[in-house]
């Protein structure tokens, strides 16, 4: 997000500096803002609505009152876990956004997964998401363990089986519609036959993506397809995560990186663990 010349947009960032807060993606029709332990959607109808009348050199202590307003509304400050329990999702970061998410959420509770990303777990506010923190768990009197189980097996409930969908034979994409189709990589080896035979090749690029193709010699015709699909839509998307691959199967994530050279040229960065699966596979017969 840019100012620029826009007086709205300008005003909107000093407000943001003014809070602690930071702009996490935004469109012509909203910006998602990072505040502590809350991520909220605010549309940009409701900031000019209420800078109708409002002399322009006031506008940013306005939108300060705005956001200050929103992230009230939007905070729970003494949540209960018998009712999170059914509500709380685990949500998928990278590591350079990882890293700013621990900044700007001290305390907050994650997970490493798989080397490069990070678990946090959060439950849906007005407008957005408020995520758990460490400190929450000595108020519940529960367990991390108990925590991401629970997250976890909200994910499984709210997954419909026509979630997946066919792209074109042996490679395959997820959309649930709800904007945690990512988070469904902590889950793959249950949602399909083929990740629980041989294991599959996934991507999840940004929160909203998730593509997989099995593990095996008719799912590796597309994998040229599944890395510029990870680049594009890392590159592109809101909320990016990671634009490299990873192995899943029961019981195993392993992250496989990619590599880009300039004339556009990509060449996978394979784990050693993954050779062994590979001649695994091979004896099998599943290759």
């Amino acid at each position: 997000m840019a100012a620029g010349d826009n007086p709205l947009v300008r005003s909107f960032e000093q407000a943001l500096a003014e809070l602690g807060a930071v702009a996490l993606a935004g469109n012509t029709e909203n910006v998602v803002i990072g505040h502590q332990q809350l991520e909220l959607e605010v549309p940009w109808s409701e900031l000019q609505a209420g800078l109708q009348g409002a002399d322009p050199l006031g506008w940013t202590d306005r939108i300060v009152e705005l956001l200050v307003a929103r992230i009230a509304a939007a905070v729970v400050d003494e949540p209960e876990w018998a009712t999170l329990k059914f509500r709380v999702m685990p949500l998928l970061f990278g590591r350079q956004a990882g890293t700013r998410f621990a900044e700007r959420c001290a305390g907050a509770l994650a997970y490493p997964y798989a080397e490069v990303l990070l678990i946090t777990i959060a439950w849906p506010v007005e407008g957005g998401w408020q995520f758990v923190l460490q400190q929450q768990l000595d108020e519940w009197d529960t367990s991390g363990t108990a925590v991401i189980g629970a997250a976890l097996d909200n994910l499984r409930r709210d997954t419909p089986k026509e979630a997946i969908q066919s792209l074109e034979p042996d490679h395959f994409a997820l959309d649930a519609g709800d904007g945690l189709d990512a988070s469904r990589l902590l889950i793959l080896d249950e949602l399909h036959d083929d990740a629980r035979a041989c294991g599959v090749l996934a991507a999840a690029p940004c929160r909203e993506v998730l593509s997989f193709t099995p593990f095996n010699r008719k799912g590796y015709r597309h994998l040229k397809h599944l890395i510029n699909l990870a680049k594009r839509c890392h590159d592109s998307w809101a909320f990016p995560i990671i634009d490299s691959l990873f192995y899943i199967a029961p019981h195993t994530a392993l992250h496989i990186g990619v590599e880009h050279d300039t004339d556009g040229a990509s060449r996978l960065v394979l784990p050693e663990a993954l050779a062994g699966i590979h001649a695994d596979l091979i004896d099998r017969g599943l290759w």
